[in-house]
C-alpha cells in the first residue's frame, strides 16, 4: 500500500510539470517542439540500446505487477519516458528484430490494460514454440497498436480521446477541458472511484479488440473532438506525420471519414518492419517525410513532382570511386617516402577513372556527389565538357576547365580581401589556405611554365593573365596579355603546355581532380593531350598530384573509336591505373527509394508505382524522371486534394504503351511547348550543349525559314523556369545533353543546313568587331557545308573568314583546329574558278599555312602538295621564301638531310649568300682565325648593345643558315664551321636576332672542338647567354643549354651546377616543341650526372622516367643509349659482374657499330670490376684521337683508359700502352687547367699511376693522398672510391698492409 502511495504521488507531480511545459511551450512553435520531440523518440526506439541487467528487467516487471496500472494510456501521458521502450529481461520474445526492440507479452498486454485470453496463444516455454506464426501475429499486432497509442498520444502532448463514457457522462467537466493536458485535480479523488475507472476502460479495450471495433472514436468521426486526424493538425503535427499516425491507429478498423476513404487502398503499417521502414525515412530525410508543411494544401506541391537531387542506388560505385581518389597521396605521404625507395614508383601511379553506361544513367550526377566534399576538403576540381556539335577547337575545351578554376580562385580570393561579396560560401577554402596555395602556384607556374609560356596560355585562359598580375597591376597599367607567335610548335608542345600547367596547380595539400565529360565527342588530337596528361611527370619525377575522371557514353563508343584505341595504349601503361566503372540501370528499391522521396510517401505506399515505372523504364534515372513527368502530364499521376498526396492507379499505368526510348520522350515533351520558345531552342540547340551569353547578344536579327523573328534568348529564359536549360554568369547549358539533341533534331535534316547558314551570316559582320565571335562564325558556316552556299561572294567571304579563324588558332597554337579552318576555306576557295587570279593574296595565304600546319601535324605528303601549288603559282620570289622555309624543314624531317641542305643553298643564294663547297681544313682554319680576330674587338657589353637587324633579306638569310646547321650535323658536318661563322659575322654587321643566339653558341663549340681553344669558346658561351635574355624563345634555350652546358661550361665551371641546368634545357625543349633538342640535353644530363657521380639508385629511376618519355616522344636512339645505361648501372649495383659481356655480346649483335656511348658504358664498368683484358678491347673500339678530345666523354674515357693502360703497363712491362697512357695524362693536364674542379683529381690519380709504374715511391704516395682528398673534396665519391682502391694496391705492393 505504502509503496503505491508513493507511485501515485509520484504520477502526479509528474504531471503537472508536463502541464506547465505544455503551456509555456504553447505559446512558442507548436510544431517544432512536436518535431523535435518525435525524432527524439524515433531515434531511441530505432537505436540498439544496450542490455538491462536481469535485476533492473525484475524491478521494471513487478513495478508494473504490484502497482495498480491499468491504463497505458494515462501512463504515457503522465509518466511518459523514453525507458519504457529499454530492452526487457532476456527472456522475452524477440519480433522485429531491425528496431534492436524485444517486447514481453505479458508487458505489452499490461500496458494495454488487457488481461491474459484464454482463447489467445499462450507465452510459449520453449525457443521452437516462439517461432509459431499466429503467436507472432499476435503479438506484432499488439506491439503495432500500443506503439499507435503512444505516438497518438505524444504527438499531441498528452491529449487523450476521451471514451463514449466521458464524452456523455461527464459532458460538463468535458466542457471545462479546453487545454492540451486534463487536469486531474489535486490528486485527491477516492482510491476506489479511480481503480473502478480503470477497470471499466479495460473491459472497452477487451471489447473493442475481439470486435475489431475502436471505442474511442467509432461513428464520431464527424465530430472534430473525436477524430483522430483533425485534433492531430490540431496540435501542429505535420501533415504526413498526421496521415502515418492515423494509419497506424486504423489497423484492422473501418472509419467513413473522406480523410480514410481516400486513403483506403492504401497498404497500412501491419508489421513493426513497416514503422521501421516509415521512421527510418523521417529519420533520414525530415524535411520530405517529418517536417513536411501543407504547402497551401498541396496546390504549390501538385503542379510538379519535386526530385530529390541525390543520387539512388550508387552507393557502391562512389565508394569504388572514392576508393581511387584516395590513392593519391597526401603531403604525409609524400614526405615519408624516400627519393630512393624503389616502392615511390609503385606508390605514385597516375589515377584515371573511365565512367561509362547509357545516356541518362547518371554518370555526370556520380561525380556532382562527390565534387562539393572534394572541393571543401582542398581539392582543385576542373572539368570541361565536349561538345557533339563543336569539335573544332579541343584545346579550348580543356582550356575552359583551367579557366573556369582560376575564376574561382579569383572569387575566393576577392570575397576575402572585400572586393566583392559571394553569397555561397559553402565550398571556400580558409582565407590562409587560399592565401598560401596562390602563392605556390603564381611560383609553380612562372618556373614550370615560363613567362614567355604563361603569356601563349594567356590567350586562351584570360583568367591565368588576372590570376598572376594582381599583385603586379597598378593604376595605370593598361598592358593586356602579350601576343605571341608559335608558327612552328607543334602538337607535342601544347601538350607538354597543359600538362605542365596541371602540373603546377597539383599540390600534395591541393591535389587536383580533372573531369573529363562526354569524352566519346571527343577527338583524336584531345585523345592524346589527355594521354600525354596520364604519362607526364614533373622535372621531379613526380606522380599522382591528380586524378584524371573520363565520362562517356559506352554505346556510341566502338572497338575502333579513338576514345577506345586510347584507353588500349594505356591499359598498356605501367604507371597509370585505370578504374572502370559502369553504371547500368537503378534497381527496383532504389526506384522505389526514388518515388517514395520525389512523392513524400513511404516505401510501402509507392511500391506498386515503383514496379510499374521500373519495369517500363529499366531503370534508367533520366527515363523515370521523364517517364514520371509524362504520367503527370496525362492525368496517370495525380495529386488529391482531399488527401494532399499524390494519387495513381498502378493497374491502369501498367497497360500503358510505351515504345519510346527517353530521348523521344524528350522530343515530345518539347513539342509541347509553344512555338515561339521551341523555335529558339532549336537555333539554340545549333550550337551545342551551351551559348556563351556573348553570342547571344549578337543574335539580334535571327530569322526562321518563313522570315519570323526568333528571340533565342527570350526562349532560353524561359527554359529556365522550365527547367529545360540552366544557367550561369556567362552561358545558357541545356540540363542534359539528349535535351539539346532532341531539340535539334527536331529541325528536319534538309533545314539544318540552312539554320547553321543563317546563323553564320548573323555572326560574321560581328565577327569583323570581336575576335570572341569568330570562332563561331566559322563554325556555323562550315556546318552549312559548300553545297549550301553557292554564291561566289559568299564563298570569298566564307574562305578568309576561316582563314582569319586558323590563324587565331596558330597563334595559340591550336593546330587541330587551324586545319580544320584551312582545310574549310580550300573548300570554298577552290570551288572559285581561277581563284589564283582573282584572289592572289587569299588563295597564297590559305595554301601556305595549309603547308605549314600539315608539316607541323607530320603529313608531309600533303605539305608537299601545298608547297608545290605555292611555288607554282607565286609571282616573286619573296612569296615563296615562306613556303621555302617549310620546304626545307620538311625535307630534313622526312630523312633527306642532303636535299634539304641544297634546297636551302639555293635560297641562300637568292638571298645574296652562297656556302663554299670545298672545304679544306686549312681554309677552315683561316676563316676560324679571321673570325676571332674579328671578335677581339666586341666584350659582352658590346654584343648586348648590338642593334636588332632591319634588313629583311639578312633576317631570312639568318633563319635559313640556323636550319642548314641542324641538318648539316648530321649528313654534312664540314659545313659547320662555315655556317657557324657566317651566323655570327652577319650578326655583328647586320644586328642580332633570335638565331643570333644559337650562332654564338654553336661557333663556341667549333672553337673548342676544331681548334681545341677553350676560352675562346667559353667566351662566345657567354655571349650567347646574355643574348638569351633579350629573345626568350624556348627553341633557342634549349639548343643553347645543348651547346653551352653540355660542351662547353663543362670544361670550365664545376660540373654540378651544369647538370642542373641541362635539365632545364629539357624542359625548355618540351615547352618549345623542338623534341630533339630536348631529348639531346636529357642525354647529356643523365650522362654527365653518370659521369660525375650521382647515386646510382636515384639515378636509375630518372633513367627509367626518362626513357619513357623517349619512347612516348619516339626518339629511338637516345633510348636505346641510355637503355644499355640503365643496364650497366643494374649490374654496378648488383654485382653481377658475369652479366657484363653476355649483355655486350648482345649489343654487338644487335648493332655491328657500336656508338662511343655504349662502348664507354661497357670501359667504365669492366674497368671497376677488374676485367682489364676486356676493357682494353673496349677502348679500341671507342676510337678517337685523345690529342682533340674536348667532349666530356672523350676525357673521361681517357682517364680510364690510362689508369686501365697504367695497370697492365706494369703487369706486362709494354712500352706502347706506356705511350698510351701518358698521351691520357697529358690531356687531363691541359683540362685540368681550364678547371680544376672537375678535372684536377683525375690528373693527380694518372700521375699517381705514373709514378708507382716509374718506381717514383715518395712521388706516388704524395699524388695517390692529394688525388683522394680533390675528389673528396669536390664531391666525386665515385673517382674517390677508385682512387682509395688503387692506392690500396700501391700500398700493398710496397708491404704496407695496414696502410692498404
Amino acid at each position: 500500500i505504502e509503496r503505491q502511495r508513493l507511485f501515485e504521488q509520484k504520477r502526479r507531480n509528474k504531471k503537472k510539470e508536463l502541464r506547465e511545459v505544455g503551456r509555456r511551450k504553447r505559446d512558442e512553435s507548436w510544431g517544432e517542439f512536436n518535431c523535435e520531440v518525435g525524432m527524439g523518440f524515433f531515434s531511441k526506439l530505432t537505436a540498439n540500446e544496450q542490455e538491462h541487467t536481469d535485476q533492473v528487467s525484475q524491478d521494471k516487471h513487478s513495478r508494473h505487477r504490484d502497482q495498480s496500472y491499468t491504463g497505458f494510456e494515462e501512463e504515457s501521458s503522465d509518466n511518459f519516458s523514453p525507458d519504457i521502450f529499454t530492452k526487457p529481461k532476456p527472456s522475452s520474445l524477440r519480433i522485429g528484430e531491425v528496431i534492436g526492440v524485444e517486447v514481453d507479452v505479458e508487458w505489452v498486454q499490461e500496458i494495454q490494460g488487457l488481461t491474459p485470453d484464454p482463447h489467445r496463444p499462450s507465452m510459449p516455454e520453449t525457443s521452437d514454440q516462439r517461432k509459431d506464426g499466429a503467436y507472432s501475429d499476435c503479438v506484432e499486432s499488439l506491439a503495432v497498436r500500443s506503439f499507435a497509442r503512444v505516438v497518438f498520444e505524444m504527438f499531441t502532448r498528452g491529449e487523450m480521446l476521451p471514451n463514449r463514457r466521458n464524452r456523455h457522462d461527464d459532458s460538463d467537466n468535458n466542457a471545462n477541458d479546453t487545454g492540451l493536458y486534463k487536469d486531474d485535480g489535486d490528486g485527491d479523488d477516492d482510491e476506489n472511484s479511480r481503480q473502478n475507472k480503470h477497470r471499466r476502460r479495460k473491459n472497452e479495450l477487451n471489447n473493442a479488440l475481439s470486435t475489431n471495433k475502436c471505442p474511442w472514436w467509432e461513428n464520431e468521426l464527424e465530430d472534430y473532438s473525436y477524430d483522430p486526424y483533425l485534433r492531430l493538425r490540431d496540435a501542429r503535427a505535420s501533415l504526413t506525420v498526421s496521415r502515418w499516425v492515423v494509419e497506424l491507429m486504423l489497423v484492422e478498423t473501418s472509419a467513413s471519414s473522406d480523410f480514410i476513404e481516400e486513403c483506403s487502398d492504401d497498404i497500412p503499417p501491419t508489421s513493426l518492419m513497416d514503422i521501421v521502414s516509415d521512421m527510418k525515412q523521417m529519420i533520414n530525410c525530415p524535411e520530405r517525410f517529418l517536417h513536411s508543411n501543407d504547402c497551401d494544401d498541396g496546390v504549390s506541391i501538385g503542379k510538379r513532382i519535386e526530385f530529390v537531387d541525390r543520387l539512388y542506388g550508387r552507393s557502391k560505385e562512389i565508394d569504388i570511386l572514392l576508393n581511387t581518389i584516395s590513392r593519391v597521396p597526401s603531403q604525409q605521404q609524400l614526405l615519408s617516402q624516400m627519393p630512393d625507395s624503389h616502392q615511390n614508383q609503385e606508390k605514385n601511379q597516375r589515377e584515371f577513372v573511365l565512367i561509362s553506361g547509357h545516356s541518362g544513367s547518371g554518370k555526370s550526377s556520380l561525380i556532382r556527389s562527390i565534387k562539393n566534399p572534394l572541393r571543401r576538403s582542398g581539392w582543385c576540381y576542373l572539368s570541361c565538357k565536349f561538345d557533339r556539335m563543336d569539335n573544332t577547337t579541343p584545346l579550348k575545351t580543356l582550356a575552359s576547365a583551367f579557366d573556369a578554376f582560376f575564376l574561382s580562385l579569383i572569387t575566393m580570393r576577392d570575397h576575402y580581401l572585400g572586393v566583392r561579396k559571394c553569397n555561397d560560401t559553402s565550398t571556400f577554402w580558409s582565407w590562409r589556405d587560399v592565401s598560401d596555395y596562390l602563392d605556390y602556384i603564381i611560383q609553380s607556374i612562372k618556373t614550370t611554365v615560363g613567362e614567355s609560356n604563361t603569356a601563349a596560355l594567356e590567350l586562351f585562359i584570360p583568367s591565368l593573365h588576372n590570376l598572376l598580375n594582381a599583385s603586379q597591376a597598378t593604376s595605370d597599367d593598361t598592358t593586356s596579355p602579350r601576343v605571341v607567335n608559335f608558327t612552328d610548335s607543334s602538337r607535342t608542345r601544347v601538350s607538354f603546355l597543359f600538362c605542365s600547367l596541371l602540373s603546377a596547380i597539383s599540390h600534395p595539400s591541393h591535389p587536383a581532380l580533372l573531369l573529363l565529360d562526354d569524352l566519346q565527342w571527343a577527338d583524336t588530337a584531345s585523345n592524346e593531350i589527355i594521354g600525354d596528361i596520364l604519362k607526364f611527370n614533373d622535372e621531379n619525377g613526380n606522380h599522382g598530384r591528380f586524378v584524371v575522371v573520363g565520362i562517356y557514353r559506352d554505346n556510341e563508343v566502338s572497338a575502333s573509336h579513338p576514345l577506345a584505341v586510347k584507353v588500349s595504349e594505356l591499359d598498356h601503361e605501367p604507371n597509370i591505373n585505370i578504374t572502370k566503372i559502369a553504371l547500368g540501370g537503378m534497381i527496383g528499391d532504389d526506384v522505389n527509394e526514388m518515388i517514395s522521396e520525389s512523392l513524400r510517401l513511404p516505401l510501402r505506399l509507392t511500391s506498386s508505382l515503383s514496379k510499374v515505372v521500373h519495369k517500363k523504364t529499366d531503370g534508367n534515372p533520366l527515363f523515370v524522371v521523364e517517364f514520371l513527368h509524362s504520367l503527370v502530364k496525362e492525368k496517370l499521376l495525380y495529386f488529391s486534394l482531399t488527401s494532399k498526396r499524390w494519387s495513381w492507379e498502378a493497374d491502369v499505368i501498367d497497360l500503358k504503351c510505351l515504345k519510346d526510348d527517353v530521348a523521344k520522350l524528350l522530343t515530345r515533351k518539347l513539342l509541347n511547348l509553344p512555338p515561339k520558345m521551341l523555335e529558339g531552342l532549336k537555333c539554340a540547340s545549333c550550337f551545342g550543349s551551351q551559348i556563351f551569353t556573348s553570342t547571344l547578344l549578337c543574335l539580334s536579327d535571327v530569322k526562321s525559314i518563313d522570315s519570323k523573328s526568333i528571340d533565342v534568348m527570350g526562349a532560353l529564359e524561359v527554359g529556365v523556369e522550365c527547367g529545360l536549360i540552366e544557367r550561369s554568369v556567362a552561358m545558357f547549358q541545356f540540363s542534359h545533353d539528349l535535351i539539346q539533341q532532341a531539340a535539334y533534331e527536331l529541325i528536319p535534316v534538309v533545314e539544318q543546313p540552312w539554320y547553321h547558314k543563317m546563323l553564320g551570316g548573323v555572326l560574321v559582320a560581328q565577327s569583323r568587331l570581336d575576335d570572341t565571335i569568330l570562332f563561331v562564325a566559322a563554325d556555323q558556316v562550315n556546318r552549312a557545308g559548300i553545297q549550301t552556299i553557292t554564291d561566289s561572294k559568299e564563298r570569298i567571304l566564307f574562305a578568309g573568314l576561316n582563314l582569319k579563324a586558323a590563324s587565331k588558332s596558330m597563334e595559340q597554337s591550336e593546330y587541330d583546329s587551324a586545319l580544320t579552318y584551312l582545310n574549310s576555306g580550300l573548300l570554298f576557295l577552290t570551288c572559285i574558278p581561277d581563284h589564283w587570279g582573282r584572289e592572289y593574296e587569299l588563295s597564297l595565304n590559305l595554301f601556305h599555312k595549309s603547308a605549314q600546319v600539315q608539316y607541323i601535324h607530320g603529313n608531309i605528303d600533303e605539305s608537299m602538295k601545298y608547297i608545290g601549288e605555292v611555288l607554282d603559282h607565286s609571282s616573286n620570289f619573296d612569296d615563296r621564301l615562306e613556303v621555302f622555309h617549310v620546304l626545307v624543314k620538311s625535307l630534313g624531317s622526312s630523312g633527306a638531310q642532303l636535299e634539304a641542305i641544297e634546297k636551302g643553298m639555293l635560297v641562300l643564294e637568292g638571298l645574296g649568300e652562297s656556302i663554299p663547297l670545298d672545304f679544306t681544313p686549312k681554309s677552315v682554319h683561316n676563316y676560324l682565325m679571321k673570325m676571332e680576330k674579328e671578335l677581339d674587338d666586341y666584350d659582352k657589353d658590346r654584343i648586348l648593345h648590338l642593334p636588332l637587324i632591319q634588313d629583311s633579306s639578312k633576317y631570312q638569310a639568318l633563319k635559313f643558315l640556323s636550319l642548314i646547321y641542324l641538318f648539316a650535323a648530321r649528313a654534312r658536318p664540314e659545313f659547320i664551321p662555315f655556317v657557324s661563322c657566317r651566323i655570327v659575322e652577319l650578326t655583328l654587321h647586320h644586328g642580332i636576332c633570335q638565331y643570333s643566339v644559337a650562332g654564338f653558341a654553336a661557333l663556341g663549340t667549333i672553337m673548342i672542338s676544331v681548334k681545341g681553344d677553350v676560352e675562346a669558346g667559353y667566351r662566345l658561351g657567354k655571349f650567347s647567354t646574355s643574348l638569351l635574355g633579350k629573345f626568350d624563345s624556348d627553341v633557342v634555350a634549349s639548343q643553347v643549354a645543348a651547346s653551352v652546358y653540355g660542351v662547353i661550361n663543362v670544361l670550365v665551371e664545376p660540373a654540378q651546377a651544369n647538370i642542373e641546368r641541362l635539365r632545364n634545357g629539357y624542359r625548355r625543349g618540351l615547352l618549345g616543341g623542338n623534341i630533339e633538342m630536348a631529348m639531346t640535353n636529357i642525354f647529356l644530363y643523365c650522362r654527365h650526372s653518370f659521369f660525375f657521380g650521382k647515386e646510382l639508385n636515384r639515378l636509375q629511376s630518372e633513367l627509367m622516367h626518362y626513357m619513357q618519355q623517349m619512347e612516348h616522344y619516339k626518339q629511338e636512339m637516345y633510348r636505346k643509349n641510355m637503355a644499355n645505361t640503365n643496364e650497366l648501372i643494374a649490374i654496378l649495383t648488383t654485382g653481377r659482374v658475369e652479366q657484363l659481356q653476355s649483355f655486350f655480346c648482345e649489343s654487338t649483335t644487335q648493332s655491328k657499330v657500336i656508338p662511343q656511348a655504349i662502348s664507354f658504358n661497357y670501359l667504365l664498368t669492366a674497368f671497376i670490376f677488374r676485367e682489364f683484358e676486356f676493357a682494353l678491347k673496349l677502348c679500341e673500339i671507342y676510337k678517337h684521337k685523345a690529342t682533340k678530345a674536348w667532349r666530356i666523354q672523350d676525357i673521361v674515357q681517357s682517364f680510364y683508359e690510362g689508369l686501365l693502360a697504367y695497370g697492365l703497363a706494369r703487369q706486362r712491362s709494354d712500352r706502347t700502352l706506356i705511350a698510351v697512357a701518358d698521351n691520357a695524362t697529358d690531356v687531363l693536364v691541359r683540362c685540368a687547367g681550364h678547371s680544376k674542379w672537375n678535372f684536377e683529381n683525375k690528373m693527380k690519380l694518372l700521375q699517381a699511376e705514373k709514378f708507382f709504374t716509374n718506381n717514383q715511391i715518395d712521388e706516388a704516395r704524395e699524388a695517390f693522398e692529394s688525388s683522394i682528398k680533390c675528389a673528396q673534396a669536390h664531391k666525386f665519391i665515385h673517382e674517390e672510391a677508385i682512387a682509395l682502391e688503387l692506392a690500396a694496391y700501391f700500398y700493398a705492393a710496397q708491404k704496407d698492409y695496414d696502410k692498404s
